[in-house]
């Protein structure tokens, strides 16, 4: 959503946030009825990243979210 990578610091997480608020913002874009529900989802988003617990938490259910599917066992 902010189009920050993973590994980002808080500069590189600043950097992406003022660059994807700048196109988001409702009032750059007046004509579009959803901006200001994507602008409130951006610093949501921004909210978890900068901060440290829920950053750790983030990375952790990100790390489960990537995990490879079980294999499914077909009966015999």
């Amino acid at each position: 959503m902010l189009g920050a990578l993973p590994g980002d610091d808080a500069e590189g997480l600043r950097t992406a946030f003022r660059k994807a608020a700048k196109a988001t913002h409702p009032d750059i874009n007046p004509d579009n009825p959803d901006a200001a529900l994507h602008f409130r989802e951006l610093v949501r988003a921004y909210d978890i990243l900068t901060d440290t617990e829920q950053r750790a938490t983030y990375d952790q259910l990100l790390a489960i979210a990537l995990l490879p599917p079980p294999a499914t066992q077909t009966p015999a």
